[in-house]
């Protein structure tokens, strides 16, 4: 028996559509009428569409239309950014929508408008990262906060109201069981929780995708650079002192110099290959030892088993 699946897509120029279709549904028809009904896209358009809970991209124009949208992994209750590939199509994202870089990096430099690329604000990889970089950035430039801002998200969820299978499939209080285990590390929902307690936009740069994605809807933002598994905070050297100290790190939201600085140096990772593939790396479930590869695999894995402890198989 189908399955039906109601989820949002949220257009390339901020407007969002609601839709609800069976999972054996087909791809060719099913992005037909995606691209009819989402804001900024029309018919003809070559989009892909982006999961806002794990940033993995579900499906593009390019994929097989006869396949089914529950076997592409589209899930219900969920969000999905739809990201315009043309090439200078990106344009001012709202707030549910990534924006791209414009502009290709060459040899090592980042295009993006000639914009001087920010400074990364190195942070330790402990699993901790997302907490520890917002904690510098927001909380006076200690890298010492992370286990607080993880216990302060983790009460968050566990007194939150979140709707069923918002939360990886766990309860608000599993969840936040969960997020206490300093060997899980933070994503998509923790940096929702963190803009919502500081009343700022947090803007995530993904190195592989070169899309920012802002959560939160403050006047002034933050910016944080993810290679697809480690957080690390960004800065503007404004005084040009190169001291890491000295890095300006809070903007107004609507500087889209700041933005395009900091996509730059999104762009400068990029073209050092500075980050992980979640759809192809080796994982390894700790539980019982099966390898798996990508993050496919692994929720495929968790469904079935119930397992959900990973870790990178190098």
């Amino acid at each position: 028996m189908a399955a039906s699946l109601r989820f949002k897509v949220n257009g390339p120029s901020g407007g969002s559509s609601v839709f609800s279709m069976p999972d054996t549904e087909l791809w060719g028809a099913a992005k037909a009428e995606i691209a009819a009904k989402v804001p900024g896209l029309g018919a003809g358009a070559k989009f892909r569409l982006v999961s806002r809970m794990g940033k993995a991209e579900v499906a593009s124009t390019d994929s097989d239309d006869t396949a089914t949208i529950g076997s592409l992994g589209f899930e219900a209750r969920q969000q999905y950014d739809a990201v315009v590939d043309a090439p200078g199509a990106a344009g001012a994202a709202g707030a549910g929508a990534g924006e791209a870089a414009s502009g290709a990096a060459g040899s090592g430099g980042a295009a993006t408008g000639g914009a001087a690329p920010m400074k990364r604000i190195i942070v330790p990889a402990d699993n901790t990262c997302l907490f520890t970089a917002v904690g510098y950035l927001l909380m006076g430039r200690t890298k010492e906060l992370g286990p607080d801002l993880r216990e302060l998200c983790a009460g968050m969820v566990a007194t939150s109201d979140f709707p069923e299978g918002a939360l990886d499939g766990k309860s608000p209080a599993a969840y936040a069981a969960w997020l206490r285990d300093k060997s899980h590390w933070g994503g998509a929902i923790e940096v929702g929780l963190l803009a919502e307690h500081f009343g700022r936009t947090i803007v995530v740069i993904e190195v592989k995708s070169g899309i920012a994605y802002p959560f939160g809807s403050g006047d002034k933002c933050v910016y944080l650079v993810n290679d697809g598994i480690h957080y690390d905070g960004l800065g503007r050297d404004a005084s040009g002192s190169g001291r890491e100290a000295d890095l300006q790190v809070e903007f107004d939201t609507a500087d889209a110099a700041a933005k395009a600085e900091a996509l730059a140096a999104g762009a400068e990772l990029k073209a050092a290959r500075a980050f992980v593939d979640t759809a192809t790396f080796a994982l390894l479930c700790t539980v019982c030892n099966t390898p798996l590869r990508g993050e496919k695999e692994a929720r495929e894995h968790a469904s079935k088993t119930g397992h959900v402890n990973f870790v990178q198989n190098k």
